[in-house]
């Protein structure tokens, strides 16, 4: 049955990716709980425009919030398993965190065979945010099948967080030609026959998979650039600083992009999620990442009135909650989070 749309919102079974044929296609799946990251990455991307999205939303929040964007695609995730019963049958048995890692290369293998003339097709974490333009970030690898970026642990951490992948999911591009598609469809079946939130041998969620691409084909090339990918697991005292132009730099390099992962929002406070991690976001740091970010987020969350920022995965056994108390307190006597301002506060301090 042929789709129907109501503005840019699919309602029934999905066909085909509408909306602006873009050299770019950012991918993003997500729930109301990061529906204010995803709306801070659309935003960081605005001065763009060779960049176009498409979000598979779980929700109806996201769904009706997301659709009022410009050059955005959105699909309900109702929509995209009807017409994927295999997928449907895979997450029953999956959690939502998994059956979110177990969708999402289905997803992206779907635009990538509607969206034809697209040149790259990139997945991207909601909580991303964008300091350059992303044919900027691409323009290096303009030969690969996709780009992947390792984690870069801290020395410490290496050993220990192994079990979890060495390439990090949060930004992952291909190129639209056949051996990058090869390696989505590669991506896409592997996760729907196994996804889940455990390590098990050489397989962890969506994530471990990506070290298998480079067997696959030889043109995929691994971005060691220390602005690509920063985030709490390697920024170290990495210095961040504003170029002659205004751009960001870390340790005098172009910071492209920042993963934000880890962020919680506790009542008035915003914890950084650098103890996980064995280490400490610097007051630099704060001051010019993670500062302005948190006021996106609240300004975002306030004038659209959005649910607040939270997670997929929630502690379930008593480990885990013990381990959240303590990073909690950990936050706290390190003074590793920011105080929630309001908007009119934001506003007076920029004058």
């Amino acid at each position: 049955m042929p789709a129907t749309f109501q503005g840019k919102i699919f309602l029934s079974t999905v066909a085909s990716v509408p909306g602006r044929e873009a050299p770019i296609v950012v991918v993003s799946y997500l729930d109301a709980g990061y529906l204010s990251r995803a709306l801070a990455m659309f935003e960081s991307l605005q001065g763009d425009p060779g960049v176009s999205f498409v979000f598979l939303a779980w929700d109806l929040e996201t769904r009706d919030t997301l659709s009022n964007l410009p050059d955005a695609v959105v699909i309900h995730i109702d929509s995209f398993l009807s017409g994927n019963p295999l997928l449907q049958a895979a997450i029953k048995e999956r959690n939502k965190a998994e059956s979110f890692f177990t969708v999402g290369p289905a997803f992206l293998r779907w635009v990538v065979e509607s969206r034809t003339s697209a040149q790259w097709v990139v997945y991207a974490d909601s909580d991303i945010f964008f300091y350059q333009p992303l044919s900027l970030y691409l323009e290096k690898y303009n030969r690969a099948a996709a780009v992947i970026v390792p984690h870069r642990h801290y020395p410490w951490n290496r050993k220990r967080l192994a079990k979890f992948g060495e390439f990090n999911v949060g930004v992952v591009a291909f190129r639209n030609i056949p051996s990058g598609r090869t390696l989505i469809s590669y991506w896409a079946d592997a996760c729907q026959e196994w996804c889940f939130d455990t390590p098990n041998s050489d397989r962890y969620a969506d994530q471990k998979y990506l070290e298998d691409f480079p067997k696959i084909s030889e043109d995929v090339q691994i971005d060691t650039r220390i602005g690509a990918n920063l985030a709490p697991w390697n920024i170290g005292r990495s210095r961040i600083s504003h170029s002659k132009s205004g751009a960001l730099l870390a340790q005098g390099e172009t910071l492209f992009y920042f993963h934000f992962q880890g962020l919680v929002r506790s009542g008035g406070l915003w914890r950084l999620g650098h103890a996980r991690y064995l280490s400490l976001a610097t007051s630099n740091q704060r001051k010019l990442l993670y500062g302005p970010y948190i006021d996106t987020l609240e300004r975002i969350t306030e004038r659209l009135a959005v649910s607040r920022a939270g997670s997929a995965r929630k502690s379930q056994n008593c480990v885990g909650l013990l381990f959240s108390y303590v990073s909690w307190v950990i936050d706290l006597v390190t003074f590793q989070f920011i105080i929630v301002r309001r908007s009119s506060e934001v506003r007076n301090s920029n004058k």
